[in-house]
């Protein structure tokens, strides 16, 4: 089983790696992580048919009785409420053009890159078993193709693991976490070498509780679809991406950088000194923002703004006139507004989104970042 360079947008797949970024996998050990990867799903032998029986929306991405919706954006994920234990995976259809790339002529499909997601997974496997990684776990998963009004998909099936929901909790756990962390660091860190596991950040590398009590947190490996740039992995880059020393607490920055030139990675000391200024200065922020909210008695983070505008040094008086809407009369034209007002209605909308937002899963910080 090969896997493909495929050249598709940096949401779905990432870039294609190079020879040297990769470790060479037998098929003989494809076969033996896929044996591996499968084992203990667990799924029911009629799943087909439960899912061609909501199939159309899933398809759609419309509410059902028997789907509970997960994320509904370039890969749509949801568990059927007859299978919770089980979350599904599906790359939705293309339906922008700047969407679609061309790899040596052919137009890349969302099967194509749901093969090459499980493709990922199970070379994500193999490297954990070949090189005791033991603290990354890799969710058993299984491939389902579909038939379904002449067209074939093709999902993953994944265990559900209980894990953070959130970036912000993952953010507060990785943290506080405590010096014996350091030995799942070096696991992460060697699997992104050898992988170019590149989408590295906090929704995609939550936390697992330990096997045995007292042993250090593991990391779950949710999302493995672009493993194509060890450089982008570890120290971050475009599009969002953190890179792991950007998650890390400051403790265990020497770690990540230790185990990757380990691992045959280079970076420059003068690089290595700028991502790690970075980051602490980041942590400090983090630091001074969590002392200002026990100042302000901020303790779950869904508390209200409380602004008094007349301590703000500002004339509430002063008034300005714009075009717009005006509720009370229900009528477009000009109207007049007064600084008192505009504070007003500031401070209202700030703790309306806070409301709206903040969920249990969140972290205080999270819940008070808009």
């Amino acid at each position: 089983m090969t896997i493909p360079a495929l050249l598709t947008p940096a949401s779905c797949i990432g870039l294609a790696q190079t020879p040297e970024q990769r470790e060479s996998i037998s098929q003989d050990d494809l076969v033996e992580a896929q044996k591996a990867l499968e084992e203990g799903l667990g799924l029911p032998p009629d799943i087909n048919d439960r899912l061609a029986d909501v199939f159309d929306a899933i398809v759609a991405k419309t509410d059902d009785p028997g789907i509970t919706w997960i994320h509904k954006g370039n890969v749509l994920v949801f568990c059927l409420k007859s299978t919770p234990s089980v979350v599904f995976k599906m790359p939705r259809e293309f339906t922008r053009p700047e969407l679609i790339t061309l790899e040596v002529g052919r137009i890349i499909t969302p099967e194509m890159l749901a093969e090459r997601r499980y493709d990922n997974m199970m070379k994500a496997k193999r490297i954990c078993m070949t090189h005791h990684l033991s603290q990354l776990v890799i969710p058993s998963a299984k491939k389902i193709e579909l038939q379904h009004k002449d067209r074939k998909y093709v999902l993953i099936a994944e265990q559900k693991l209980d894990i953070s929901k959130t970036d912000s909790k993952v953010e507060e756990s990785f943290r506080k976490q405590p010096t014996a962390f350091e030995k799942t660091i070096r696991h992460i860190t060697t699997f992104i070498a050898k992988t170019g596991f590149s989408d590295v950040t906090w929704r995609n590398i939550p936390l697992v509780a330990p096997e045995k009590p007292g042993e250090p947190y593991r990391i779950a490996l949710i999302d493995l679809a672009e493993m194509g740039n060890v450089d982008e992995g570890l120290w971050g880059g475009s599009a969002g991406r953190r890179g792991l020393i950007n998650c890390v607490s400051g403790d265990l920055i020497d770690s990540v950088v230790d185990e990757a030139r380990n691992q045959g990675v280079e970076i420059s000391f003068e690089r290595v000194s700028q991502l790690k200024q970075e980051r602490i200065a980041e942590l400090k922020f983090d630091q001074a923002l969590e002392a200002f909210h026990e100042k302000r008695g901020i303790k779950t983070g869904e508390e209200p703004l409380h602004v008094t505008p007349g301590d703000l040094g500002l004339n509430l008086d002063e008034k300005a006139t714009y075009k717009g809407w005006d509720y009370s009369t229900k009528k477009f034209g000009i109207q007049e507004i007064s600084v008192r007002r505009v504070l007003e209605m500031v401070i209202d909308t700030i703790n309306d989104t806070i409301k709206q937002n903040a969920t249990v899963e969140m972290s205080r910080k999270g819940k008070r970042t808009i």
